[in-house]
Parts: structure tokens; C-alpha cells; sequence
């Protein structure tokens, strides 16, 4: 038998998890970003464990997954769960463990216990973002919060007109919903795309256009 009905996949540092159109969550390779409650390597997809979300065995209505680097994170009924190595804070919950099960990441910033009303997520390898939806944006994770933190611009004003956002290894970008792009994070080979390499992890850098006529 082999996997099918699959909505949307997506791969890690050396996990793959795959969305089924019915919102189940399967998973193989390094077992830490797996979610399925061992160590390990998978070498067949196996399905999500409920964890934290409960009210069944598990994981379920799930839209997206993001996996990076031993650690996933899974977008279901506008609740973000994240699994895998918790060092660096990455799993959004404040607590820096392993987790081998989805858990429900809080509210931080947001307010209210859980982080809630979320229509997107990305994962980087040690880090998260995610968008509202009224266009908020929250990241978490290496050189961000223990639990979600509203992201601000460069005047230090909190973004509320992010359309999407993208989490590379240890940079980000995010769209705004007039279509400019602003990039942060490490920029040694330029991937901030602001002429330079100068690295930028607290503040936004607006992408330039290209710069040959």
C-alpha cells in the first residue's frame, strides 16, 4: 500500500510530513519531528498523535504542517501544535524539552491562553512564524520569544497588514498585503536582499527590486 489523498507535504532537516485530505498528519524519518511519542527513525509514515489537541488518538483537521529542523509545527481550527526538540525556545510553549507529541502553543503576545485565529505558519530550523486573521504577525523561537511575540516594523509599530511570511533557516520574509516584501534575520549571502550583507535580526529590511537595468 502507499500513501494517498495527500493535500500538502513538506520536509525538514530530516523529517517529512505529509497532510492528508481529510486533515491527518503522517510523518517519517527522524521520529523527534515525527510526533508519533518515540526516538528514532521512521522509515514508513506513521500518523500523528493527538498530544495536546486530545478528543481522539489523533492528530486531526490539520491544513498545513511545517517541518525544520527536529521539530514540526501543524496548523489545524486555527490552533498552531508543535512537536520535536524544544531547545531554544522553538516549540512556543516556554519550555525548553523535547516533546514528542503535538502541543498547543500559547497565546504569548496575542493574549488568551493559545495562540488562536492563525492562517498561516512556516518553520525555520530553530524558529516559527506565524499570521492572524487580521494580518498579525508572530514569530517564536531562536532570536525571537519563548512563546509567540508580535513581530513590529522598523518604526517599531506591530505589523497588522501580513499577507504571508516565509521562515528560511535562520532568515525570514514577509509580504505585506500591498505586496512589498521585508526581510530579517542572518544575511551573509545577501538572502535579505537589501544590497549588503549586513545582518539584520531586529529589525526589517524592504527588499529592493533588482538592481540591474
Amino acid at each position: 500500500m502507499y500513501l494517498s489523498n495527500i493535500s500538502s507535504i513538506n520536509a525538514g532537516r530530516a523529517t517529512t510530513c505529509a497532510v492528508t485530505t481529510g486533515g491527518d498528519v503522517y510523518c517519517w524519518g527522524d521520529r523527534r519531528g515525527a510526533g508519533i511519542g518515540t526516538t528514532g527513525n521512521q522509515l514508513t509514515p506513521a500518523r500523528t498523535l493527538s498530544g495536546a489537541q486530545g478528543g481522539g488518538t489523533y492528530l486531526s483537521g490539520v491544513t498545513s504542517v511545517e517541518v525544520g529542523w527536529n521539530r514540526t509545527c501543524a496548523l489545524s481550527s486555527g490552533n498552531v501544535y508543535c512537536w520535536g526538540n524544544g531547545t531554544v525556545n522553538a516549540l512556543g510553549h516556554g519550555i525548553m524539552e523535547q516533546v514528542l507529541i503535538p502541543v498547543k502553543i500559547l497565546g504569548g503576545e496575542q493574549g488568551g491562553t493559545y495562540l488562536e485565529n492563525i492562517t498561516k505558519i512556516t518553520k525555520g530550523f530553530e524558529h516559527a512564524c506565524a499570521i492572524s486573521s487580521t494580518n498579525e504577525l508572530y514569530c517564536w523561537g531562536a532570536n525571537h520569544d519563548s512563546t509567540p511575540g508580535r513581530m513590529v516594523d522598523s518604526n517599531s509599530v506591530p505589523i497588522s497588514d501580513a499577507a504571508m511570511v516565509t521562515a528560511g533557516p535562520i532568515h525570514n520574509c514577509y509580504t505585506k498585503t500591498n505586496g512589498v516584501v521585508y526581510c530579517w534575520g542572518s544575511n551573509y549571502t545577501g538572502q535579505l536582499g537589501s544590497n549588503g550583507s549586513a545582518t539584520y535580526f531586529y529589525t526589517m529590511e524592504k527588499v529592493l527590486t533588482d538592481l540591474i537595468q
